[in-house]
């Protein structure tokens, strides 16, 4: 009837719904979210949750954000994407990236700055230097290959997923012509298996440290990851300060960290995600959260000076129960 068709056309009906999402590409969050939530509660616990990202996949140390659709390959590899992207936020909650703590790694010249009321510890490590965007992309590297290496070993099934989708969505990769973009991007292609990116001598006396712990990096823990990004941040920012101001590259460890200033970071701090993964984004956490952090954090102090050794993931769950 004229009645039904219009129902169907303005999609008031569920044959009219069901129409659209048939005719849409791709697989939306909104159809699987269960099902991902399942899996990623079955590795972090029963509070985690999975929610829409708004286009970006992200976890800020408490849940996992995904964008509402993904419609890359256009059949089941859309899933599987999925399942990588809740994989890799899931992971930074089960292998302890959130778990950071700056009193055990030892800090740049001038020391890890105060910390202030309701941060994380991933936002004072970030905003002890200079150009905080590289510094974010140096720890996301490594970072990201660090949990990817637990997952492959962990989960088989993820691990086949990332052989199907990755060389896909992992292709194409720029090439950057200024050496601290150079060097980022030349780290990221090996931590993912991809074709070497050529470096000069300065870029690769630079990268050797990074490289050093990306060989054994299924044996290192966030805080090597952190405390190595800490020493060697420096040698990467001097390529950049070089190549922008034409100055000498100051030599290691002479001079202190330089804390982010006013006038906003060099033009080539404007670095290139990476495309398949998720991101860290401890700014993402909202004000429950970061209660919750904070008392989890006195939990743990409490263990300590009774001589336990306790994870902060691990004080959640005591407050939990």
């Amino acid at each position: 009837s004229h009645h039904r068709a219009e129902s169907f056309l303005k999609r008031e009906s569920d044959a009219g719904q069901a129409a659209v999402r048939a005719l849409l590409a791709g697989v939306r969050l909104s159809e699987v979210s269960r099902t991902l939530t399942l899996y990623a509660r079955a590795h972090c616990g029963e509070d985690v949750q999975v929610r829409a990202g708004k286009g970006k996949a992200f976890s800020d140390g408490h849940h996992v954000y995904l964008p509402e659709t993904v419609e890359k390959f256009g059949d089941e590899r859309d899933f599987s994407v999925y399942r990588v992207l809740t994989a890799m936020g899931a992971g930074y909650l089960e292998f302890g990236t959130f778990d950071l703590d700056l009193a055990n790694i030892a800090p740049p010249p001038g020391g890890w700055p105060d910390r202030r009321e309701g941060e994380t510890e991933l936002e004072r490590f970030f905003r002890a230097f200079s150009n905080k965007s590289l510094a974010r992309e140096l720890f996301q590297v490594l970072e990201d290959a660090r949990v990817e290496a637990k997952i492959r070993l962990e989960y088989p099934g993820i691990s086949r997923d990332l052989a199907l989708v990755g060389p896909t969505m992992r292709g194409n990769r720029p090439t950057p012509e200024a050496p601290a973009a150079r060097a980022v991007e030349a780290l990221a292609r090996e931590a993912w298996g991809l074709e070497t990116l050529p470096v000069d001598e300065n870029v690769a006396a630079a990268l050797r440290p990074l490289r050093a712990l990306l060989a054994k990096i299924d044996e290192v823990t966030v805080a090597d990851v952190a405390g190595t990004v800490a020493v060697e941040f420096i040698r990467i920012e001097n390529l950049m300060l070089k190549a922008q101001e034409g100055k000498a590259p100051r030599s290691q460890g002479s001079e202190k960290v330089r804390m982010p200033s006013d006038r906003g970071e060099p033009q080539e701090s404007r670095f290139t995600p990476q495309e398949l993964g998720a991101r860290i984004n401890p700014e993402a956490a909202g004000e429950a959260e970061r209660r919750f952090e904070e008392q989890a954090r006195r939990v743990q102090d409490e263990a300590e000076d009774r001589g336990e050794q306790v994870s902060l993931r691990e004080a959640g769950e005591r407050i939990r129960e």
